[in-house]
């Protein structure tokens, strides 16, 4: 994985944030104002935040081009009216029953280990309220994102495309079996905690793809669990993989469809 470790007075990173900072004026209207602090403190969090919490075998900075992205996305957008003055702190919020919204360096870790390309397919299991969908689509080139539940799919959907985040495709579907005619994916990640791997969604990763997934341990909490595709020299070789437990993650028990 490609790792940028960057230092707080970066030059470059200032004119970048400043020219982001332009096109959020254009995109979230009057509330920009209200949110362009809590916006920029949640970035200089995260950045503090990440390594603190993704161990050793985690990113050990964020990359550019994901806060980039973060800083594009207005997460107020993506919760209820109540939790508005709320989404930029460091916590998770609750968005539907068992289900919740990360803290944002969580959602920072998640996109930074999937290390997207623009031309990458990425699929998505658990939408939630598309806040995630939205961030990798500005980093890849185009998101399937599915949801069991319909009220969360349909607002996902709604909001997305009122956002102008046209690259994100919602669906709607439940349990681990992903969206086998519509692959293979460079990406695949779970939002729903499991008790193993699925073998489902390997298969359906493209043969340089990553898989990341919570993988539920004995009456502990979830660990966020890292697949990669081994390349073979010989195509009709079985692949092979890499397994790599990463941090533990709060995560949301795979739900029952309506």
């Amino acid at each position: 994985m490609r790792l940028l470790f960057r230092t707080f007075g970066s030059a470059r990173w200032w004119v970048l944030s400043l020219c982001l900072a332009a096109v959020a004026v254009n995109s979230w209207g009057s509330d920009t104002d209200r949110y362009t602090a809590p916006l920029q403190l949640m970035l200089r969090q995260v950045e503090v935040e990440v390594p603190l919490h993704s161990g050793d075998s985690g990113p050990g900075g964020v990359l550019p081009k994901v806060l980039a992205a973060m800083e594009r996305v207005p997460r107020h957008e993506f919760v209820a009216e109540s939790q508005r003055d709320l989404c930029y702190e460091s916590r998770a919020l609750p968005i539907a029953p068992g289900r919740r919204m990360p803290a944002p360096y969580v959602s920072a870790i998640l996109t930074d280990l999937l290390a997207l390309e623009p031309a990458d397919r990425v699929l998505e299991i658990g939408t939630g309220t598309g806040y995630q969908a939205a961030l990798m689509s500005l980093l890849a080139g185009e998101v399937i994102t599915i949801e069991p539940d319909p009220e969360l799919a349909s607002a996902a959907a709604n909001r997305l495309a009122r956002l102008g985040f046209d690259r994100v495709e919602v669906g709607r579907a439940t349990g681990l079996d992903g969206w086998p005619s519509r692959g293979p994916f460079n990406a695949i990640l779970v939002r729903h905690a499991v008790t193993q791997v699925p073998v489902g969604l390997l298969e359906q990763l493209t043969p340089d793809g990553v898989l990341l997934v919570p993988v539920a341990t004995a009456g502990g909490q979830p660990v966020l669990t890292r697949v990669a595709v081994k390349p073979q020299k010989r195509r009709r070789k079985p692949p092979k993989y890499l397994i790599q437990p990463l941090m533990p993650v709060e995560a949301d028990a795979l739900p029952r469809s309506h």
